[in-house]
Parts: C-alpha cells; sequence; structure tokens
C-alpha cells in the first residue's frame, strides 16, 4: 500500500482523504497538520501547505467514482476544484437581546436597519461539499459551534474561488445581502 499518493487531486494519506491539491498549494485538513507531511509534501512537490478545517469530512463523504484514478505524488494531474468555504456569523453578545432571533423584516421594524459587519462575530469557518443552502442548514442547525447552533439572524457567508455571497437567515429561507 502506498503510503501518500493523490487519487484525482485527492491526497489520501495511509489510507484516509487528508487534502487536495489546489492551484499552486495543497489544502489539509487540520486533523493532519503534521510537520512530517508537510515537510515531504513541500519537498516532492514543491507546494505551499495550507491546513483548514472540514476538508477530510468533505472528502469522506465523496463516493469512490468521485475519487477514482490514481496517481502518484510525483504526478501532477489536474487541478481539483474544492474551493468553497463557509463561514458563519452570529450577533455579538454585546448587541441588545431584541435583535437576536429575528426577521430581517422584524429587525427593520425595530429599528437596527440592515445586518452590519461591525455587529457580528465570526464563530466558524470551513469548507462544504456545495453551495445548497438547505444542506448546509440541516448540518449546522443541529450542531455545537462556538455561539450556539445555527439560527435566525445569523449570516452564511460563501466563498467559491475568492467571490463571497452572503445570506440572512430569516424565519422561512435565505435572503441575500450585503455585508
Amino acid at each position: 500500500m502506498k503510503k501518500i499518493y493523490f487519487r484525482n487531486n485527492v491526497l489520501i494519506y495511509f489510507g484516509n482523504p487528508v487534502g487536495y491539491r489546489a492551484e499552486d498549494k495543497i489544502i489539509i485538513d487540520t486533523m493532519f497538520d503534521r510537520e512530517d507531511l508537510k515537510i515531504y509534501l513541500l519537498e516532492k512537490e514543491g507546494l505551499e501547505v495550507v491546513v483548514k478545517e472540514g476538508v477530510y469530512d468533505r472528502l469522506s463523504n465523496q463516493t469512490p467514482e468521485m475519487m477514482a484514478g490514481d496517481t502518484a505524488v510525483e504526478g501532477g494531474g489536474e487541478e481539483c476544484s474544492m474551493h468553497l468555504e463557509l463561514r458563519i456569523y452570529q450577533i455579538k453578545p454585546d448587541r441588545p437581546v431584541l435583535v437576536r432571533f429575528i426577521s430581517l423584516e422584524e429587525r427593520e421594524r425595530r429599528g437596527f436597519g440592515k445586518p452590519e459587519r461591525w455587529e457580528y462575530d465570526q464563530i466558524y469557518e470551513g469548507e462544504v461539499p456545495s453551495l445548497d443552502l438547505e444542506k448546509i442548514w440541516d448540518e449546522f442547525s443541529r450542531k455545537e459551534l462556538a455561539g450556539h447552533s445555527l439560527s435566525i439572524s445569523d449570516v452564511v457567508e460563501l466563498a467559491d474561488d475568492g467571490e463571497s455571497r452572503f445570506f440572512y437567515i430569516d424565519r422561512t429561507c435565505f435572503k441575500e445581502i450585503d455585508f
């Protein structure tokens, strides 16, 4: 068994999908942030190693067909297009209680105006397999986060190759906002 190799630009480390090749760097999960692995990849590939949370979980959910076709570390191959990032923002603790867990309409009716970035703390950053807001809601509305689970009045940022879109979590939907 090969210890370190690429399968469709997914980095396999002792049988585990731990990261992926993206342009001139290799993105690996925080769980595999090992100095020996980073040195090996830098020496073998000459690429910067970036460590991010959530990479292993996302790669583990891929089907075998999505990861078909082994290539050795020495062989390059196509670029992997897994640049989908998620950031979650929640209202800072020092903001009034009346601004929390309300719809955009109610927020404006109460005189708080549109959500502003300075009112929020970023409480999560990771990668997601798709930009499907419903799947994100399903996963993060039940997950313990630094603040609380995903709720009404939170803001979700989806970034795909550096372009971000922001969504306010309203009562029954996600509303895209400037943030």
